[in-house]
């Protein structure tokens, strides 16, 4: 897989948090608690867009479908 490094910086407080973290065995250290944070921000946010389209798809249609089918129909979208 490739990597590319991102310099960011953050407030101490929050670094001491993350290392308390990493501390408890919960992160190896900080490339893979931050990397798990950037996971879960991008998971979020593609999760309220899938949401945002399936209210639409919703709203567009007289007859409201199965959630499985409007995520099938919203794939088949992206894919064409």
């Amino acid at each position: 897989m490739d990597s590319v490094q991102v310099n960011i910086r953050t407030p101490a407080e929050l670094a001491r948090d993350l290392d308390a973290l990493i501390g408890d065995g919960m992160f190896r250290n900080r490339t893979e608690a931050v990397n798990e944070g950037i996971r879960l921000v991008v998971r979020k946010r593609r999760l309220e867009a899938l949401m945002g389209r399936m209210i639409a798809s919703r709203s567009r249609k007289k007859k409201v479908g199965r959630t499985e089918d409007i995520i099938m129909e919203l794939r088949e979208e992206d894919d064409g």
